[in-house]
């Protein structure tokens, strides 16, 4: 994993029990189409980063520029997406970024 084309991530959760997927990078967009399957479903997920704010678009397949964390809520939510904070955004945690966001959606995703 993390490595791995976007098809072996969709099975590997499938595989493991996982109800839908949503894969995201920085600032990126990974078509669903390259890991969902009609038994486990991909969900359109951009990982839009700015310098004060992580903000998870879900159901997006682009990112917008954003002056402030309101500004980013906002254009997702005008596009029809779902603005998701996975926690504080504050430099300090211990924990990155990437490992919040999986922590989240293993809470979130299982059947």
């Amino acid at each position: 994993m993390g490595k791995d084309l976007p098809n072996t991530i969709g099975a590997w959760y499938l595989a493991h029990g996982y109800a839908f997927l949503g894969i995201s990078d920085m600032n990126t967009y990974t078509w669903a189409s390259e890991y969902g399957t009609g038994a486990n479903p991909a969900i359109p997920t951009v990982d839009a980063t700015y310098p004060f704010a992580e903000v998870l678009a879900v159901d997006m397949d682009h990112w917008q520029p954003a002056n402030d964390l309101q500004g980013a809520i906002d254009w997702i939510a005008h596009d029809g997406g779902l603005p998701v904070q996975p926690r504080s955004s504050g430099r300090d945690r211990d924990v990155g970024p990437a490992a919040i966001r999986r922590e989240s959606c293993l809470r979130l995703c299982r059947r």
